[in-house]
């Protein structure tokens, strides 16, 4: 019984601790100071006002809870490469971005890419190539990611294989991706095992 009483508890420990770290439990709302903190981390020159102005925008609405971010992008290729599929470039951007958004329990929702237009407006303007969306635990870790040294570095080669993104935050009202079923089933599932295990060994003759 106690050997089966400890795997209860390792098992519920274990999910208890993933909740805290992918719900981000006790973190709170970035304060004003906080936020331009992290902005003091991006270079401060004319072709950044925007993102500036947009992140302080977003930190100063914050709420503390998780949030999931629209990307349209339309892609841009180097003079030597085929225009087909993704540009290495972004590729590149996006191998090293997916291990920053995983850090934190962000993680992608949906990707995909547009093979062709219906009602919409036969424009450059109204056309994307990819969209994708990614859940991040807040906007404190969105902002800290976007504005570290390791993103600058990367940031490069999104900029070389997008000719054009809109991104946009929003909330969930409905979110049937969380992966926090998933864990829990992939953490009974040995445990049960293990229990039923304990329970022969115990009632054997």
């Amino acid at each position: 019984m106690t050997k089966r009483l400890i795997n209860a508890g390792v098992l519920i420990t274990l999910y208890l601790v993933f909740l805290a770290w992918y719900g981000g439990w006790g973190m709170s709302p970035m304060t004003t100071a906080e936020v331009e903190q992290y902005l003091a981390n991006v270079p401060q020159d004319s072709e950044r006002v925007d993102f500036l102005d947009r992140m302080r925008k977003l930190g100063a609405d914050d709420d503390g809870e998780e949030i999931f971010m629209l990307n349209l992008n339309r892609y841009k290729y180097a003079d030597d490469e085929p225009k087909v599929g993704v540009p290495a470039a972004y590729q590149s951007y996006g191998t090293s971005v997916i291990g920053m958004i995983f850090k934190n329990g962000g993680h992608p929702i949906y990707s995909g890419e547009f093979f062709t237009r219906l009602l919409i407006e036969d424009s450059d303007e109204a056309y994307w190539d990819e969209v994708i969306l990614v859940r991040y635990r807040s906007r404190r870790d969105f902002l800290a990611m976007v504005t570290s040294d390791a993103y600058q570095e990367i940031a490069r080669d999104r900029t070389s294989g997008i000719a054009h993104a809109a991104v946009s935050p929003t909330n969930s009202t409905v979110n049937l991706a969380a992966p926090r079923l998933l864990v829990l089933i992939l953490l009974l599932v040995p445990g049960v095992l293990f229990d039923y295990l304990l329970r022969r060994k115990n009632t054997r003759p």
